[in-house]
């Protein structure tokens, strides 16, 4: 299966800095998550 490269914009990035750090962990390892399934069963098109 092929990876995939995620790539985040500097804004997305300046507002992740602001996310309290107990939620930063999850919202981190879902986009990395992304690069192997773009489009995980939950997603919407």
């Amino acid at each position: 299966m092929a990876l995939y490269k995620v790539e985040l914009k500097k804004s997305v990035e300046k507002d992740l800095r602001k996310i309290d750090s107990k939620f930063l962990a999850k919202i981190v390892i879902a986009i990395q998550n992304l690069s192997e399934d773009p489009r995980p069963a939950n997603s919407k098109l």
